[in-house]
Order: C-alpha cells, then structure tokens, then sequence
C-alpha cells in the first residue's frame, strides 16, 4: 500500500513540476517586454533592421491610398483600434525571416507562440476609407478600440492568403503591409529565444535531479 501511495506521488509530482516549469519559461509575457526595450528606429537605421521594429517620427505615416501608392518600403500606420479588423488568419514568421504555415484556431496560436512568433492579419481602414491588410503581431502591440495605434514600421510583402471574403484595395497586387516580420527575427528576439532554450536547458536538468530524488526517497520507503 506504501508503493502504491509513493508511485502516486511520484506522478503528482513529476506533472506538477513539469507544468510549473513550463508556466515560469513560456506563460509570462517576456516577448513583449523584449518589444517595449528594443530601440526606436529613425529612418536611417532601418537600412539594417526594419519591420516590426517602432519607429521615430521622422519615419512616413500613412493616412490615405495615395500616401500608400507612393511609400512603398518603411512606413508607419496610425490609425484608430476600431479601424482594425481582425481576420482571425495567423501566420508563423520563422528565422529565416520568411513567413511560414498559416493558421486558424486561437488556441493553437497560443501554445505555438511559447516557441514561435506569429502575427495576425488585420483588415486597416485608411483615414480617406480605402481598406489594405496589414499583418501584426498582436501580442507585442496592444490594439484598443477609440485609441490611436502607432503601429511598428511597415514594408509591403508578397502574401498568399486569400482575403477575397475581405473587401481591400490591392494597390499592390497580392500584397500586405507586414508590420512584424523584421522584429521577430531580428538581434533582440534572436538573443531572447536563445535565453529561453538555455533556460528549458537549466530547467530540464533541475527536473531530472529533482524527480530522481523524490523516486530515491519512494524506492527507499517502498522497502521499509
């Protein structure tokens, strides 16, 4: 009866440690801490790093389909929280820079994130009404309705996904103002990610240790 009580609480114990761990590395919201100390780009700076990074005001805001026809390359939208529509459309950016799988489910997106970035893709109504897809990272930069969002530097990037349900205005065909891509693989988020591997790492050995003392602690009561 002793044996069975110990294997129990072994088990309890290992899950309890297991998701502990796993809710110090990945639940709290380092990736937007990470965000909010990066560095504020001037329009000289973003020779080398560009999208999803905030920038000065000296970088181009768009306001109207004129303004987007003309900048095409390193632009900032401001624009009204509830002139932002989501679409529900995710999609992974990998290291290579490149954007990856889409996805649908939220839920998903969520526990990906822990390991990925992934932005979503939000329908943007320009001040002068015409309607463009922007994509964002929606868990760096908050998006609150009757508040004006700044939203990081923006590139026009070839896309995929089918917005046809969507109504948008193709000034540039196939196109979409990816506002996160830059950020997600750039120096900051690639020093974090390897932080948060040594840290699974560190975490990983701490476990074994502590499991194999509790299962030496049951081994030896299951003998007395």
């Amino acid at each position: 009866m002793i044996l069975i009580r110990s294997r129990l609480g072994f088990v309890v114990a290992s899950l309890a440690v297991a998701f502990i761990c796993w809710a110090v590395v990945y639940l709290p919201p380092y990736e937007k801490i990470v965000y909010e100390n990066s560095p504020v780009l001037s329009s000289k700076e973003t020779y080398f790093r560009d999208t999803g990074y905030k920038g000065t005001k000296d970088i181009k805001r768009l306001y109207s389909g004129e303004e987007v026809k003309s900048n095409k390359q390193n632009v900032i939208l401001e624009i009204d929280g509830a002139k932002l529509e989501k679409t529900g459309i995710y999609q992974c950016i990998s290291q290579s820079n490149q954007l990856g799988d889409v996805e649908t489910s939220r839920i998903k997106v969520f526990f990906k994130r822990t390991v990925k970035s992934y932005g979503q893709y939000y329908i943007a109504t320009l001040d002068s009404g015409e309607k463009i897809p922007v994509f964002i990272d929606d868990s760096l930069v908050p998006i609150k309705k009757n508040t004006i969002v700044q939203l990081p530097i923006g590139n026009w990037n070839m896309t995929t996904v089918d917005f046809s349900q969507y109504v948008v205005d193709n000034f540039f065909d196939n196109c979409f103002l990816d506002c996160a891509s830059g950020f997600a693989t750039g120096p900051e988020m690639q020093d974090f990610r390897f932080m948060e591997k040594m840290a699974v790492l560190v975490i990983i050995v701490v476990m074994v240790v502590f499991l194999g003392i509790v299962l030496g602690i049951n081994i030896g009561n299951s003998r007395k």
